[in-house]
């Protein structure tokens, strides 16, 4: 019984479809992956709208957010 329930857990709970579905899409889109999505503030943008996010290896440790590629 307790084998079932792990296994019922790890194969039908809400997250593990939601991460098998996200791993699906990507491989149909090409493999990107999202990490995490946010709300930048206003500040973050300058007058022409670009977004002024420094990439992670120049990032400051105050930094919130950082590029990755």
């Amino acid at each position: 019984m307790i084998v079932l329930s792990i296994v019922y857990v790890n194969f039908f709970s809400e997250e593990s479809w939601l991460d098998r579905e996200v791993k699906r899409l990507c491989a149909i889109d090409g493999g990107i992956k999202v990490y995490e999505t946010v709300k930048l503030l206003a500040e973050k943008f300058t007058k022409g709208e670009f977004i002024l996010i420094p990439y992670r290896k120049t990032a400051k440790l105050s930094d919130k957010y950082s590029l990755d590629y």
